[in-house]
């Protein structure tokens, strides 16, 4: 405190000084140390300045007392310490504070404010911390949506279920089931646990998924079958470098082992084994919100390296002489692959208190490689990544620039739990590829298409979008035509916990 007060009056030399500069002084002091997030007061005592020295007050806060309502179940003793960390700070800071409420947020299914209050000691400066905490023992989050292709089924459904605190290490287990309409075309799986390390926000994670693909096939004979099998295994660690309100950092790294197989009347045609580590480092920053409203701003970004591993029978280019070819001959498992993306919203009001407001909202990709890689590690151009109106995977590149804008106009975000927001909105997708490998008919593609539509939410309940999307290119260099253009149908349901 005293390195942020230090400049405070400098330039004085002691002579005498009219009130209002002693004033100045005092808010001066104020302002440093609420720059610095101090939670201060700053007064002028009575004293005598015949020695020419002008001394200050400072109060700080000190919380001399937590008193928790709320039952945290297995992972009492880990919000205990983390909560007995508020009483250490002296003086109080709220940044400090504010990222250790925060990481006990980031407890999955835990919910916790802090009011403070005037102790009944009346000491100057000391309070009393009152915490409230609200526990959710899972949640159970549902889709369905039309995004899909003719050939795996336009209608789709996702099912997830958390449950929390199993182990008492602010854990969360999950199971998700995503399927197409016929279950026979396209069925996911997907299971993991992760849990912390400490009370700094470490965390280690475990997940594996499972998808099986029988896609239809125009102008196939009746009795060919054609059948995917992909296994995607995952080890990650993440850490918060930043954690506050209004900006955020978090580096991860992990492994990932993606085994997948394709198969033609039962004969196996297609392998691809891809083990690859990667890092990991995103962030963003929002500006400060004083009320329920959309934040005036926000701003995310992120940037991924993997390298791929020559380990645990991963395939080697051109197959190594197998009787299952690889998906891309010339696809290398072990290349090095960069990826980034930016993403923002800037909005400006109807009036200084509007609910209302006109939103630029936008979405920039990309990925770069030196070699030509194998179909898990393309870029897929489609509904579900970039390129609203085309099917997903309707083409894919080994690199990739591309970016979503929208204009929107209505209501951001809902003022209560059972308030309703609406948007219009109208979007622009754009897509550049490349790909890298010698024989590709799809060695440069520009894919682009627009639309537009509405958005509705109700409270943290449900989310509806709806989306009239007309593709400007055709799926594939080689295609006759251009694919018509669709109305895409979003909604997702958090069933569990409802309130």
């Amino acid at each position: 405190m005293q390195t942020v007060l230090a400049d405070v009056g400098a330039g004085l030399d002691g002579r005498a000084q009219p009130l209002a500069e002693i004033c100045r002084l005092r808010d001066e002091a104020s302002a440093a140390l609420q720059r610095a997030r101090f939670v201060a007061a700053v007064q002028v005592p009575e004293q005598e300045l015949a020695d020419g020295v002008l001394r200050l007050r400072v109060t700080t806060a000190r919380i001399v007392e937590l008193r928790v309502r709320g039952d945290a179940g297995k992972g009492q003793a880990r919000l205990e310490k983390l909560l007995e960390r508020l009483r250490a700070l002296d003086p109080l800071n709220e940044q400090e504070a504010e990222r250790i409420l925060l990481l006990a947020n980031d407890i999955p299914g835990t919910q916790v404010t802090l009011e403070l209050r005037p102790a009944p000691s009346g000491q100057a400066g000391e309070v009393i911390g009152e915490i409230l905490l609200q526990r959710d023992i899972g949640s159970v989050v549902t889709n369905v949506q039309n995004y899909g292709s003719t050939q795996i089924g336009r209608w789709s459904g996702v099912i997830r279920g958390e449950l929390y605190g199993i182990t008492g290490l602010a854990d969360r287990t999950y199971l998700s089931v995503f399927s197409t309409s016929d279950v026979r075309e396209l069925v996911v799986v997907q299971g993991g646990h992760d849990f912390a390390a400490g009370n700094d926000g470490l965390r280690f994670a475990a997940n594996m998924t499972y998808a099986k693909t029988r896609p239809t096939l125009p102008n196939a004979a009746a009795n060919f079958a054609l059948t995917s099998e992909s296994i995607l295994a995952s080890l990650s660690a993440s850490y918060p470098l930043v954690r506050s309100t209004t900006a955020n950092v978090r580096v991860g790294g992990g492994f990932d082992l993606i085994d997948q197989r394709t198969r033609a009347l039962g004969q196996l045609i297609n392998l691809d084994q891809v083990r690859a580590a990667w890092l990991r480092l995103d962030g963003d920053v929002v500006a400060r919100r004083l009320s329920v409203l959309a934040p005036a701003w926000r701003l995310g970004a992120y940037a991924e390296l993997r390298q791929g591993l020559g380990v645990l029978g991963a395939t080697p280019v051109g197959g190594g002489g197998n009787s299952a070819l690889p998906t891309r001959f010339e696809g290398n498992s072990q290349a090095f692959v960069f990826r980034a993306g930016l993403n923002g919203e800037a909005r400006v009001r109807f009036g200084p208190n509007s609910p209302y407001a006109a939103t630029l909202a936008t979405d920039i990709r990309g990925q770069w490689t030196p070699d030509p890689l194998l179909a898990f590690d393309e870029f897929a151009v489609g509904n579900l990544t970039l390129g609203r109106g085309y099917d997903p995977g309707a083409t894919a590149g080994d690199r990739v620039v591309g970016a979503s804008t929208e204009v929107r106009l209505g209501k951001p975000v809902p003022l209560s739990t059972n308030d309703i927001a609406f948007e219009a909105l109208g979007f622009y997708d754009h897509v550049e590829l490349w790909n890298l490998d010698s024989n590709n008919f799809e060695r440069r593609r520009t894919l682009r298409s627009i639309g537009g539509g509405v958005r509705a939410t109700f409270g943290n309940h449900m989310r509806l979008d709806l989306v009239y999307a007309k593709p400007l290119d055709r799926n594939l260099a080689i295609d006759v035509e251009k694919p018509g253009a669709r109305l895409l149908l979003s909604l997702t349901v958090r069933a569990l916990p409802w309130r």
